[in-house]
């Protein structure tokens, strides 16, 4: 089984004693003002990203605005105090009292650190920047799943600063390149402060060209 990349970031939004729709509006209000410093590069890769299914493409075409899921009764926030979010380019995330949990890029975890193209995950750590900023924070940590040693911190029970001192407890400092994660995976960990990012340089686009046809259909409800 693969394992998948899970990205948290910082934030110093305030939850305590906020009820769910004004805290929700809040956060979608500030995603909705932002204007994503990578934009066409985000819309043209969920283009190609996708299985080119007509309601897919539709949709990464068609929606631009982000919104919140609503309360129904499968999902509470008063018994997940959790706020996911769904924005253009079927971007996804979720808010929590400590952390931010990013559910793009769609790359697994391994994929991730041993990328060759440091243009490429450089687009998607100008995003989480992007959107980490937005909300007073500063870094991300990636996290893994399915057996992964940092599994169990997918799952921890506290601030962002105590996840980091519990990683930092049991596995020392985190490496300070992806490189130094890749030899030693098993025992490593990183924490993302982006300021590796070249922001002189831009990926190209021309791999993503032509576009695909989203075959418009009005049976498509793009309704969440």
């Amino acid at each position: 089984m693969s394992t998948g990349l899970y990205p948290i970031g910082n934030h110093k939004i305030r939850f305590k004693e906020r009820e769910f729709r004004e805290l929700a509006t809040e956060i979608m209000t500030v995603l909705n003002n932002n204007v994503f410093p990578n934009a066409e590069f985000l819309r043209l890769f969920a283009l190609r990203w996708t299985s080119n299914g007509p309601r897919d493409i539709r949709e990464i075409k068609s929606k631009h605005q982000w919104t919140f899921e609503e309360e129904n009764e499968y999902y509470s926030f008063a018994e997940t105090q959790e706020i996911n979010l769904y924005g253009p380019f079927l971007l996804e995330l979720t808010f929590d009292e400590n952390k931010i949990t990013f559910w793009n890029p769609p790359y697994r975890y391994w994929q991730w650190f041993e990328m060759r193209e440091n243009v490429h995950r450089d687009e998607w750590r100008k995003y989480m920047h992007n959107i980490v900023r937005l909300f007073g924070g500063d870094r991300v940590i990636y996290l893994a799943d399915n057996s992964h040693h940092l599994e169990e911190f997918l799952y921890y029970e506290g601030t962002f600063e105590e996840i980091e001192m519990a990683l930092h407890t049991k596995y020392g400092k985190p490496k300070p390149t992806f490189k130094e994660v890749t030899d030693n995976f098993d025992h490593s960990w990183f924490v993302d402060d982006f300021k590796t990012i070249d922001w002189a340089k831009s990926h190209s686009l021309d791999k993503y060209l032509p576009e695909p046809d989203d075959a418009s259909s009005t049976d498509y409800d793009l309704k969440k």
